[in-house]
C-alpha cells in the first residue's frame, strides 16, 4: 500500500503544472522584475482517497485512511521549502502556514524574489516543496516581462500542458456501426480502462481549479486572462478545463 501511495503522489506530481489540488497564486510583480509570491494550496483527502481508488486500494482501508492522513501532514514543510531555495539568487522565504483539519491540508507560502527566472523555478519545483521523490518531475515554467518597442510591457507565463488534452477529456463519440465498434474495441484492450480513468480522475479533480493573479505595475490594456480589475489580471480555470486554457498567460502593461 505504500507503494501505491508512492504511485499516486508521483501521478499527482505530473497533474500539478501550476499547483495542488486547488491551488491560488498571487504575483504582486515590481518594473524591474522583482516582486512578491504567495501560493495558497489545498491538499484535499477526499482526492487523494480517490486516487488511492484509481490504484485499486480499497477505500474501507483504514491503514490507507491513516497513510493519507500522514502524507497530507508531511508533503510540504517550512524545513524541505528553506533547502530548495537555498542556492536561488533572490529569493526568500517570508512566511509559511500550515493548517490541517480532518479534509484538508492548507498550506499558505510567501516568497520575496529580485527576478522572475529565480521564482519560477520554485514554481515549476512542485511549488516549492512536496518532498525528494517530486523533485525535478514537474515540467519547467518559464516567465518574462520585456518592454517592448511601443513602450508597453509584455508579460508572458507558461501555463498550460499539452498533455492535460486528454487526461480529462470527454471519451471519444461511439462507433454507430456495431462490427465496426467491436472491432476497434477488439484492437485497443486499453480504451475502457482509459475511460474509467477519465471517470476517475473527473471524479477526484472534477471541483478542484488552479487560479494565477498577477498584479501590474501599470494599467493592462490586453491580456488573455478571465479576469480583470484595474492593475490585476487573474486566470483561473478547474483543473478538469486545463486542456482548453492558453499555453500561456499573457497581459499587456502600459507603465
Amino acid at each position: 500500500m505504500k507503494k501505491t501511495l508512492v504511485l499516486v503522489l508521483i501521478f499527482a506530481a505530473a497533474l500539478l503544472t501550476a499547483g495542488c489540488f486547488d491551488y491560488a497564486e498571487r504575483m504582486e510583480l515590481n518594473a524591474d522584475g522583482s516582486g512578491i509570491l504567495h501560493q495558497h494550496m489545498v491538499l484535499s483527502k477526499s482526492a487523494l482517497d480517490g486516487m488511492m481508488q484509481m490504484f485499486g486500494e480499497p477505500a474501507s482501508d483504514s491503514s490507507v485512511s491513516e497513510e493519507v492522513d500522514s502524507t497530507m501532514k508531511s508533503i510540504y514543510s517550512r524545513e524541505d521549502i528553506e533547502s530548495r531555495i537555498a542556492n536561488l539568487k533572490g529569493v526568500k522565504l517570508i512566511d509559511f502556514v500550515e493548517t490541517q483539519n480532518d479534509s484538508e491540508s492548507i498550506f499558505d507560502i510567501k516568497y520575496s524574489f529580485t527576478t522572475l527566472d529565480e521564482i519560477m523555478k520554485v514554481t515549476s519545483d512542485m511549488n516549492g516543496g512536496g518532498g525528494e521523490m517530486m523533485e525535478g518531475m514537474a515540467p519547467k515554467k518559464e516567465a518574462s516581462f520585456v518592454k517592448e518597442k511601443s513602450g508597453n510591457w509584455k508579460f508572458t507565463r507558461d501555463f498550460s500542458d499539452s498533455s492535460m488534452d486528454n487526461m480529462f477529456g470527454a471519451p471519444a463519440e461511439p462507433v454507430a456501426d456495431t462490427e465496426t465498434s467491436d472491432s476497434l474495441a477488439a484492437e485497443d484492450p486499453m480504451a475502457d480502462m482509459a475511460k474509467m480513468m477519465q471517470a476517475m480522475m473527473l471524479q477526484a479533480f472534477g471541483n478542484h481549479s488552479v487560479k494565477l493573479t498577477v498584479k501590474f505595475p501599470g494599467t493592462i490594456t490586453e491580456s488573455n486572462a478571465t479576469k480583470v480589475e484595474g492593475s490585476e489580471a487573474t486566470w483561473e480555470y478547474r483543473f478538469v478545463d486545463l486542456g482548453k486554457a492558453p499555453r500561456n498567460i499573457e497581459a499587456v502593461i502600459k507603465p
